[in-house]
């Protein structure tokens, strides 16, 4: 083997919500996400009113309960008007959810140099996923460009962290020490 990959859902937020894998370079996108067990994911998915939500991946993925893709031609039959205006609009709106992909390459460029990165030499697949729960601390902080476009907020770093009323309070009294400390320097 000599690459490997990971199936990552981002949310309109700019957060990177889910991360499966890691896998062998070669395979597939929807190889993957049958194989991840995404799906049971995307089941408990409901917003508050309890309506459906879809992940919407690009043309490797087939519409199948939690998941929708773009719309295809079938037996020569061309897509309808609407069809199209469907596929232009949410190729749009993919772009902007990929940015989340380019913000991790752009914080932590380590992973993305091929001599620095090879299979069996370093810990690959650790040095991405630490890259990316430290980009959603950044987006946590910073906001991103994504949650912009789609005019949502990341959530806070103690909401991301999902941190008990106890450990909140121990968190601040750490917090309070440090910023003591570094303002008596």
């Amino acid at each position: 083997m000599h690459s490997i990959q990971f199936l990552i859902a981002t949310t309109p937020d700019g957060m990177i919500s889910c991360t499966v894998g890691p896998y062998e370079g070669k395979r597939g996108d929807w190889s993957m996400w049958k194989d991840g067990m995404q799906e049971m994911v995307i089941e408990n998915m409901r917003d508050s009113k309890r309506d459906r939500m879809y992940l919407y991946g690009d043309r490797a993925f087939y519409l199948e309960d939690g998941v929708i893709g773009a719309y295809r031609q079938h037996n020569g039959i061309e897509l309808t008007l609407e069809e199209s205006i469907f596929n232009a609009y949410m190729a749009k709106q993919r772009m902007a959810i990929e940015w989340g992909f380019g913000k991790v390459i752009q914080l932590f460029q380590l992973t993305n140099l091929k001599q620095n990165m090879k299979y069996g030499l370093s810990p690959i697949s650790c040095y991405y996923l630490v890259s990316i729960l430290l980009t959603n601390c950044h987006t946590c902080y910073y906001g991103s460009k994504t949650g912009t476009t789609f005019f949502c907020t990341a959530p806070s770093p103690i909401l991301y962290f999902a941190l008990s009323e106890n450990e909140k309070s121990e968190l601040n009294l750490y917090l309070n020490k440090v910023d003591k400390r570094l303002n008596s320097t």
